[in-house]
C-alpha cells in the first residue's frame, strides 16, 4: 500500500460478523478500522445498525494493532460532555490507536435525528457543539488524535483550526482537490487529510481504483474505504487489496 488504507467496518443489521471483521482487517495490513454513528441505516430506517459507540468499544478491546476511530461521531447527537465521555474511554481501551472523527451531521443525519425525536439545530448551533467537543477531548483526552469529518466550508475551517487532520468523504477528484488545498492553507501546519468513500467489488472495481490511486497523488494522506458488499467482509478486501496492488 502506498498509503495507509483503512477500512470501515459492517454495522448494518445485527449480525455476529462484526468482530470478525475487525480481525479480518487487522490480519489483512490494513491500517484502521472505523465505525459510523447511525441509528438506522441511512437509506432504510426499517433496517437496524450497531451502535457506534457500542461498536467502537468492542472494536478497540477486540484488536491490538489496528487504528480505531469514528467517522463520524455526530457531536449534535449525543451533546459535547458525552461525546468526549466516549472518546476518552475508548482511548483508555486502546491507548495510542483511537482517532475521534467529528462531524455536525447532514441532511440525511437532520433526518435521521428528527426520526428519532431529536429537535433540530441549526448549523450554528453544530458548529459550537463541534467547537465544544474538541476542546473537550483536547483537555480530557491529551493525545488522542482528532479529525473532523465533512465537506461544508465552515466545517472544513473547523478542521483546519483545530483538528489533527480532515476527511472528505466521496467528494469527486477535482472538488478534493480544491477543498485540500483551502484546508492546509487556512490550517498552515501540519494536517493529515484523508479521503474517505465506497469501493464497490465487481466489473467497476479496477476504475475505482485508479480514481483513488489519481486521488492519492493528489494529496491524499489516506483512504478510508466502505468496501462492498460487507456480509463477507474479508472477502470483498481480498478482492479489493489484489486490484489495488
Amino acid at each position: 500500500m502506498t498509503v495507509p488504507i483503512s477500512v470501515t467496518l459492517p454495522q448494518f443489521g445485527y449480525h455476529p460478523f462484526f468482530l470478525e471483521a475487525a480481525a479480518d482487517a487487522e490480519r489483512l495490513g490494513f491500517a484502521g478500522a472505523f465505525v459510523v454513528d447511525h441509528l438506522a441505516a441511512p437509506f432504510d430506517p426499517t433496517r437496524p445498525v450497531l451502535e457506534g459507540a457500542a461498536a467502537l468499544g468492542a472494536l478497540a478491546a477486540s484488536t491490538t494493532r489496528l487504528k480505531v476511530g469514528t467517522l463520524v461521531m455526530r457531536t449534535s447527537l449525543r451533546g459535547p460532555a458525552v461525546s468526549a465521555a466516549i472518546a476518552t474511554t475508548a482511548a483508555m481501551v486502546a491507548p495510542g490507536r483511537l482517532v475521534v472523527g467529528l462531524g455536525m451531521g447532514d441532511r440525511i443525519a437532520e433526518a435521521e435525528s428528527a426520526r428519532f425525536g431529536f429537535a433540530p439545530a441549526t448549523l450554528d448551533e453544530r458548529i459550537e457543539s463541534l467547537r465544544v467537543t474538541i476542546a473537550l477531548v483536547r483537555t480530557q483526552a491529551p493525545g488522542v488524535v482528532v479529525w473532523v469529518g465533512g465537506r461544508h466550508q465552515r466545517l472544513r475551517r473547523v478542521a483546519a483550526e483545530l483538528a489533527d487532520g480532515w476527511n472528505c468523504w466521496d467528494a469527486p477528484l477535482a472538488e478534493f482537490v480544491r477543498s485540500a488545498s483551502e484546508v492546509r492553507g487556512w490550517a498552515n501546519r501540519d494536517l493529515r487529510i484523508s479521503w474517505g468513500g465506497v469501493a464497490r467489488v465487481g466489473e467497476e472495481l479496477d476504475r475505482r481504483v485508479e480514481e483513488l490511486h489519481a486521488l492519492v497523488e493528489a494529496g491524499a494522506d489516506e483512504l478510508v474505504l466502505s468496501v462492498v458488499p460487507n456480509r463477507d467482509a474479508a472477502a470483498s478486501w481480498q478482492r479489493f487489496l489484489a486490484s489495488w496492488n
